[in-house]
């Protein structure tokens, strides 16, 4: 994964960790909604290939 690839998913895993903390009110639902978010993406970039980018 390049440098790129890697700020955009932390962004916005912590732009998506940051709402969904104040829509919940609960800061362990939205580090665990941030971090599933997050491994999604990354199986989402390893089956595709940096090819497909």
């Amino acid at each position: 994964m390049d440098l790129t690839s890697t700020t955009i998913m932390l962004a916005t895993c912590v732009f998506f960790l940051v709402g969904l903390a104040t829509l919940t009110g609960s800061l362990p639902a939205a580090i665990l909604g941030a971090v599933g978010l997050g491994a999604g993406m990354v199986m989402t970039f390893k089956m595709l290939g940096p090819q497909a980018l």
